[in-house]
């Protein structure tokens, strides 16, 4: 006994020493390494170096015979706008942030499969960077189809997402719709992401079918990086025709015409966290032919102030959403908002009050467990009176169970008390019920629950990837007359697969199929066949005009 105790006791020792040894070779390790090279944040940069890569590269595993063909029939993304993008130069030092931050704006324009920067080093105090890109399939002549909630729609769509490789996207669309007997719409939008190679974007957007005609033209200067100071802009927006009504005994049309000009100034801090102050003003003309459907704050001009905070920190992820590499931020964002409502045009005494409202969110992830919250809420008040309150709650999570499987919900309430005029918020396939038939349930509250089992195999054939999807939807809508208590919950569950084409981004990358089990009605409800995830699985915290809560209408 004594003999083994003395051998453990050795042991022991012999341990100490090999863990004592170690801690003065790390020593001397970062010591003569920290001597021999100069701190990162200390070199200068000296070439930047753009390596762009057409759609189909020959070094990967998707190159096949016709690929020449295809690339040819691609115009590479100009090397002036990877350009204009990066947020450091030949000569200055170099700043990781900055590098990472121009990776995360290059993803975010979706005209890139890939995106990397690659440190090189010249001498002891100078690096040459490396900007690697490769363009996405960006001509996208599209046949539509779509099926959902007894409703179908088919047409085409042909649309440029990098229009001679300047990063301006056109879209053309004609899509018959038998919602509503709707019948044939067009559609047309314009993306200038950098107008004329300014600092500035241009959008414009027009949409037309028998019942109603939406436009809107926005121009703007961004907060394109985490140092830009200044953000402001102009919007316009026109809409007219006649609007939908659900009711559950029987719908109406009516006719409306609504008019508004937006602008805005911010400024922004670059602190522990970004700080901005922004001022909107806004113009409402609104006319409503039926006086049940006049709405809260029509005709109408808004003077809002806001101050506001962001925290972001990102992490590089994939087999969320889909395949894609893409960026989830943690963090938080903070809002405090007040304002001034007068009458414009049409007189309603009412719509002379202060505003005040808010947003929060925050987040959290560690790997493997995800968790998001935002609440946004405000009132109009005049006097001792407060109406059209509204309170919204959003939640979103995720479990990753390990590398290729993880479960998935998002949350959603939305409740207006006191609110004048008419409003109108939908539960159906559309906005996250699958199997119910579209714009049959409406109210002027909403509460929606999906949870999803996602599961990506890394199943590959050519370019497509494969992911399958269990999921249960939980929702309900109520009146303001009504109490919540007294609403009906309605559920469905299903499965379905989803189809990425790793050429494409954004919601043409994504083809759904799921096949949704009417609880309601204990039947098998219909086959989905639609583009895009139902949820992100993840919040985006980022810079939000300040706006009046609550001052939505769903519409067909």
């Amino acid at each position: 006994m004594q003999k083994n105790l003395f051998e453990y006791s050795y042991s022991i020792k012999n341990l100490l020493k090999f863990f004592r040894k170690m801690l003065v070779l790390s020593f001397y390790i970062l010591f003569f390494s920290q001597q021999l090279a100069p701190a990162l944040d200390k070199v200068q940069i000296g070439k930047i170096n753009i390596n762009r890569k057409n759609v189909f590269d020959s070094s990967s595993k998707d190159w096949f015979f016709a690929a020449k063909l295809a690339n040819s029939l691609h115009i590479i993304t100009q090397e002036y706008f990877i350009t204009d993008e990066l947020l450091f130069s030949e000569g200055d030092t170099v700043d990781t942030d900055k590098l990472y931050e121009t990776v995360r704006n290059l993803r975010k324009t979706g005209l890139f499969s890939e995106v990397k920067i690659v440190l090189d080093s010249a001498d002891d105090d100078k690096y040459d960077i490396n900007v690697q890109t490769q363009d996405v399939w960006s001509t996208n002549p599209e046949i539509l189809f779509g099926k959902g909630g007894n409703s179908y729609n088919f047409g085409g769509r042909i649309a440029e997402l990098n229009l001679a490789g300047t990063a301006t996207a056109l879209s053309l669309e004609a899509l018959f719709r038998s919602e509503n007997n709707i019948g044939m719409q067009g559609r047309g939008i314009l993306l200038l992401r950098r107008a004329f190679r300014s600092e500035y974007t241009l959008y414009a957007d027009l949409r037309a079918n028998k019942y109603r005609t939406d436009g809107e033209l926005l121009f703007y200067k961004p907060f394109r990086s985490i140092e830009t100071e200044y953000s402001y802009g102009l919007d316009l927006v026109n809409n007219f025709g006649r609007d939908f009504i659900y009711s559950i005994t029987k719908d109406s049309l009516n006719t409306f015409r609504e008019r508004s000009l937006t602008t805005w100034f911010s400024k922004s801090w670059l602190k522990k966290d970004r700080i901005f102050i922004t001022g909107l003003f806004q113009l409402n003309n609104d006319l409503r032919l039926q006086h049940e459907s006049i709405r809260a704050f029509d005709n109408s001009g808004i003077v809002l102030l806001a101050f506001s905070s962001v925290a972001q920190n990102y992490t590089s992820v994939s087999k969320l959403n889909s395949y894609h590499t893409e960026d989830l931020p943690t963090g938080g964002w903070g809002s405090a908002v007040l304002g001034k409502v007068f009458p414009y045009g049409d007189y309603n005494a009412l719509n002379s009050c202060y505003y005040l409202g808010g947003q929060a969110e925050a987040s959290y992830f560690d790997d493997q467990l995800y968790l998001f919250g935002g609440v946004e809420g405000g009132s109009a008040f005049r006097s001792s009176l407060s109406y059209d309150t509204y309170a919204s709650v959003t939640g979103l999570g995720f479990y990753r169970l390990d590398g290729s499987m993880l479960i998935a919900s998002r949350f959603k309430s939305q409740s207006a008390w006191n609110w004048r005029g008419e409003r109108q918020l939908i539960l159906d396939n559309d906005y996250g019920l699958r199997g119910y038939r579209l714009n049959r349930l409406a109210g002027d509250s909403r509460l929606l629950n999906n949870l999803e089992f996602r599961y990506f195999p890394d199943w590959k054939f050519w370019i497509l990837n494969f992911s399958g999807v269990a999921f249960y939807d939980l929702g309900t809508v109520w009146k303001q007359s009504e109490k919540f208590t007294n609403s009906r919950f309605h559920h469905s569950l299903g499965l379905g697969l989803r189809i990425y084409d790793d050429k494409q981004n954004g919601t043409a990358a994504v083809f759904r199929i799921d096949v949704a089990y009417n609880v309601d009605e204990k039947r098998i409800a219909e086959i989905i066949l639609t583009s895009s995830q139902m949820f992100n699985v993840f919040g985006i915290h980022d810079f939000k005009l300040p706006q009046i809560f609550g001052n939505i209408f769903d519409h067909e």
